[in-house]
């Protein structure tokens, strides 16, 4: 195990059975999550677990006009996984908080997928 202070598109992710990617993701800006996203497949052994959110276009951080977060429908965040076998996609759409305690409404999809390719 290690730490390291990297950006998404950049990191040298290592390789990996296991792929957790908790509400972390949509932080990555637009024009580099296509690279940040084909780093983390390459990443995953065939066979392996990726579990993570993505944040849907409902989201209240969307409807403010951030042009700093990715954002995938349904259908987008389904083609992701092309070479996976979905195992679980829920899709969270409704008023929550944030960590802070600050209301706001929540437009995510959860996945659970294997690495089939």
């Amino acid at each position: 195990m290690f730490t390291a202070c990297s950006s998404f598109e950049t990191f040298d992710y290592p390789q990996a059975a296991l792929i957790t990617a908790s509400s972390c993701l949509f932080f990555c800006r637009p024009e580099h999550f296509a690279e940040a996203w084909r780093r983390i497949v390459q990443a995953l052994r065939p066979g392996g677990i990726f579990c993570g959110h993505f944040m849907g276009p409902m989201d209240s951080w969307v409807q403010l006009e951030r042009r700093d977060l990715s954002v995938r429908d349904r259908a987008q965040t389904e083609q992701l996984f092309d070479s996976f076998e979905l195992l679980d996609l829920y899709e969270h759409n409704q008023p929550g908080k944030t960590l802070l305690g600050r209301s706001k409404h929540w437009h995510t999809y959860s996945v659970l997928a294997r690495k089939t390719a």
